[in-house]
């Protein structure tokens, strides 16, 4: 049986990362559409969906503990395949521009082509970065909504100390 100590040890999506810039290569793409929110008046509406892994720098230091980061993937936001909206098309061709992306890759044109995603596998460029700290939470319950909390309400899960428990 292998040991590994754990500066070896590459942390999923709730590991440290400080702000910084990273390099990242697009290991996954898709099309699809999003959920949509109807209370809100949004309708579904295609989007691409992106997976990153980072691939520089190897390690951070954070709190004076090494945390290797080299190889941790990651999805962020999707973009909304609507040129009309600004965190649409617009945003992903401007990050392609500045990562000198060769458009010739979606067609000879040099033009954006949302059915062919897949151009964007392997590419590879500087994207800021960082993670916040998140706490485990629970519904309230029927005693809590009692005393006046919301039914949707959600509370933090503490310790036996009283401690929030972080994710």
């Amino acid at each position: 049986m292998a040991r590994y100590s754990k500066s070896d040890i590459v942390l999923g999506g709730m590991g440290p990362l400080p702000l910084d810039s990273y390099t990242v290569k697009c290991i996954d793409v898709k099309k699809d559409m999003t959920k949509g929110n109807a209370e809100k008046g949004k309708s579904p509406q295609p989007a691409a969906y992106f997976q990153f892994e980072i691939i520089a720098p190897q390690q951070v230091t954070v709190g004076g503990s090494i945390y290797q980061i080299a190889g941790r993937k990651f999805k962020p936001m999707p973009v909304v395949l609507d040129p009309s909206v600004p965190w649409g098309i617009g945003q992903l061709t401007s990050a392609l521009e500045r990562s000198q992306f060769d458009m010739t890759a979606f067609n000879p044109e040099g033009e954006f082509d949302d059915d062919n995603l897949k151009a964007l596998l392997g590419w590879t460029c500087q994207m800021q970065l960082h993670t916040e700290e998140s706490f485990k939470m629970r519904p309230v319950t029927p005693d809590e909504i009692e005393a006046g909390a919301a039914p949707t309400a959600k509370v933090p899960m503490t310790d036996g100390n009283g401690e929030r428990i972080s994710n």
